[in-house]
């Protein structure tokens, strides 16, 4: 059976230790001790829930970052569960504290329960993190009543021209895909609902 994959590790310190015994008549007794100082490996600390937003819209992409400190010093990689089905490689090594940045996009709107573990050089993962939840809504509907309709035009402009409330997060309610959430916001919506004009997106 050939050799199929390799890979380094680090490997405890030996020590050596030789002594020579006079046994007379030209005879010598040689005494040869080999000690492998074999250590527990200590697992990285659980990570922390990560950091990142709390609101998002569809069509968006966003970034999470985790870290967390290994007891030996040994550099860590992260795996991100994103709540949606699907889970990232591991990302690393990175020094032990280092901060890990990933994105990911999520195409539908709902809550998202955001995760992440480590594993350090060794082999040895956590388990995942307390989860972030990222509730992703649709763009255009400005006013979180779960539809695009005449409302969200009217929410937008009390909001450009009167100084009501802005949507949150801000993006929701830029419907057009300028990355600005204006009074064109507020025109084009209009013109989705009573002008058969194309739906609030980036497409």
């Amino acid at each position: 059976m050939g050799l199929t994959a390799c890979d380094s590790r680090p490997v405890p310190a030996i020590d050596i230790d030789i002594s020579l015994t006079w046994l007379a008549d030209a005879q010598f007794e040689v005494t040869l001790n080999v000690t492998n100082q074999y250590f527990i490996n200590d697992p990285p600390e659980l990570p922390e829930a990560p950091l990142g937003p709390t609101f998002g819209v569809t069509e968006g992409t966003y970034t999470s970052t985790a870290s967390t400190v290994d007891p030996n010093n040994h550099q860590l990689s992260y795996m991100w569960d994103w709540g949606d089905g699907s889970i990232s490689d591991w990302i690393g090594p990175v020094n032990s504290g280092e901060q890990v940045e990933l994105s990911h996009y999520w195409p539908n709107t709902g809550g998202y329960l955001i995760r992440v573990k480590a594993k350090d050089e060794m082999g040895t993962e956590t388990a995942y993190s307390s989860p972030t939840t990222l509730n992703i809504f649709t763009r255009g509907d400005a006013n979180i009543d779960g539809t695009v309709n005449v409302g969200d035009g009217v929410f937008l402009i009390n909001y450009v021209f009167k100084g009501g409330n802005a949507p949150n997060p801000l993006e929701r309610g830029d419907a057009n895909c300028d990355d600005g959430t204006n009074v064109g916001d507020a025109v084009y919506i209009i013109s989705f609902v009573f002008k058969g004009g194309p739906p609030p997106g980036c497409e």
